[in-house]
């Protein structure tokens, strides 16, 4: 399990990629998927919206501006996370 920002997750098995949260339950850490994707790029973009969404959702994003500004921050985050693997 990969952490991507917030408290969003990846994983994946032999067949998809899996974008989720997680909890700790029992001194275990669990992972409850949310979203599954073929390709590691549809998974990233798929974090990012989610991102976004929770925060429209939690009323941290208030505005269409504080909407792109978040988006771009947690493209950003998502961008610096990756640039180690390339």
């Amino acid at each position: 399990m990969i952490h991507l920002c917030r408290n969003l997750y990846l994983s994946a098995d032999a067949f998809q990629y899996k974008v989720g949260t997680a909890r700790k339950h029992h001194n275990k850490t669990e992972f409850r998927p949310i979203t599954y994707h073929l390709t590691l790029p549809e998974a990233l973009r798929s974090a990012a919206n989610l991102a976004l969404r929770e925060g429209v959702a939690s009323g941290e994003i208030a505005s269409l501006q504080d909407a792109v500004t978040q988006m771009q921050r947690i493209s950003d985050e998502l961008k610096a996370a990756v640039s180690g693997m390339q």
